[in-house]
């Protein structure tokens, strides 16, 4: 399974975690920033917004699956506080933090 963790919003660069390994390539363009912000945002919203954000992610995922070489990658987009995880073909959902919290994420 490949992920793609993008830090501070996408100013920080994007990390690459492979079976090959860890890489690190400068940050995306601005039309895939926004698309994962808007998102963070639709996600915290509420779930009726589950669809727009699951297309929005979708298409996210597409554009960088082909800037990063990787095909079914999931993506960690982490902005100040707030985290989602998009990918699996899955809703995309916000990811808690602070105190002693476990996600289990599972391949589709």
């Amino acid at each position: 399974m490949e992920m793609v963790i993008v830090l501070g919003g996408g100013d920080a660069g994007v990390l690459i975690i492979t079976p090959k390994g860890i890489r690190r390539i400068g940050p995306f363009g601005p039309e895939v920033l926004h698309e994962l912000k808007a998102v963070n945002n639709l996600v915290r919203v509420g779930k009726e917004f589950g669809d727009v954000a699951t297309r929005l992610s979708g298409h996210a995922l597409a554009q960088i699956g082909k800037a990063t070489g990787t095909s079914g990658a999931s993506v960690v987009f982490a902005d100040g506080d707030d985290v989602v995880y998009c990918g699996n073909g899955k809703l995309p959902i916000p990811l808690p933090h602070g105190g002693n919290v476990q996600v289990e994420l599972q391949a589709a």
